[in-house]
């Protein structure tokens, strides 16, 4: 019988030595970047995942929520246990929700009162706490009310817009030169409202980006309608896109996003969320035609599944 140590498996698998971690929020960044070759077809370019679903809220949110503080910090306008206000019930919030917790400023969060239960609870858990708006408000409604609600003892926090959340996906871009040796022929990632494909472009120095975005709510188009894709279209508006460094854009259904979500995690093993799954499918299409290694920025955990699953007999 032959045994295995586990301090052969850690030198055989590890590229770097663990390191103790001095906050959650450390954990934030670097995601691992994986090949998937049953996805590939014979003699084509390469596929790759980037998984952002592993950061510690299982998003890619964690990198702007955390920047987002980070800078919040370091400018004077956050002091030390002073409170966050911010608006929505998307993964964003969550991400914020994880890094107010882990930074000892209490949040409150301005959302929809149709926000599933699973949110809420994990909301509360994060020890955040809830205000409640009519669902006809939208987005932006509810952000005033949040930004109206700051003051001096609360800083308002915008998870959707600026230079620093932009900075925060450009880390992306420039994780994928390091890992690759040189940017992606193509980069598939989430539209949301423009930060994330314009924030990984950058940081490609201006590599091809495709930004997915639901069939029924093709904002980059100016139309917008119900979807179950979560951050990939959560309002009307891309209001942070730079249509200068991003030009091309993709559209998956509902259905599509839920079935390859399936496929990830049968034939991949990464329990990866359903915007996950739109932004693969979007991949594969590129997959056919390019001419050098395509990577999927896939944002999401499959936990995000599982609370929309009623919508999938």
């Amino acid at each position: 019988m032959l045994l295995v140590r586990p301090a052969d498996i850690v030198r055989r698998r590890m590229s770097t030595p663990p390191q103790a971690m001095e906050t959650i929020l450390r954990t934030v960044g670097r995601t691992p970047l994986i090949r998937l070759e049953r996805f590939e077809r014979a003699g084509g370019p390469r596929l790759f995942a980037k998984c952002e679903f592993l950061g510690p809220a299982n998003s890619i949110f964690d990198r702007a929520a955390v920047l987002e503080l980070v800078s919040a910090k370091r400018g004077g306008h956050l002091r030390e246990g002073s409170g966050l206000v911010t608006a929505g019930g998307t993964d964003a919030v969550l991400s914020l929700a994880m890094a107010a917790s882990a930074t000892a400023h209490p949040l409150t969060v301005i959302a929809p009162k149709s926000l599933n239960i699973e949110r809420k609870r994990l909301l509360a858990d994060y020890g955040a706490k809830l205000e409640f708006v009519a669902d006809d408000v939208g987005l932006s409604g509810a952000q005033d009310q949040a930004f109206q609600q700051a003051g001096h003892d609360a800083l308002y926090i915008d998870l959707f817009q600026g230079q620093e959340i932009v900075n925060a996906y450009a880390t992306i871009g420039a994780e994928l030169i390091e890992a690759l040796g040189q940017a992606p022929a193509v980069t598939v990632c989430g539209l949301d409202l423009g930060a994330i494909p314009t924030g990984i472009a950058k940081g490609l120095n201006g590599g091809r980006v495709v930004a997915v975005e639901p069939t029924t709510a093709r904002i980059s188009k100016g139309e917008f309608g119900a979807h179950l894709l979560g951050g990939l279209a959560p309002a009307p508006e891309p209001i942070a896109l730079d249509h200068e460094l991003v030009k091309e854009f993709d559209a998956v259904t509902d259905r599509e996003a839920w079935e390859m979500a399936d496929r990830l995690s049968r034939e991949a093993g990464l329990l990866a969320g359903i915007a996950s799954g739109a932004v693969m499918v979007a991949a594969l299409r590129q997959l056919e035609r390019a001419k050098g290694d395509v990577v999927a920025v896939l944002p999401d955990s499959g936990e995000r599944r599982f609370m929309l699953a009623d919508f999938f007999p």
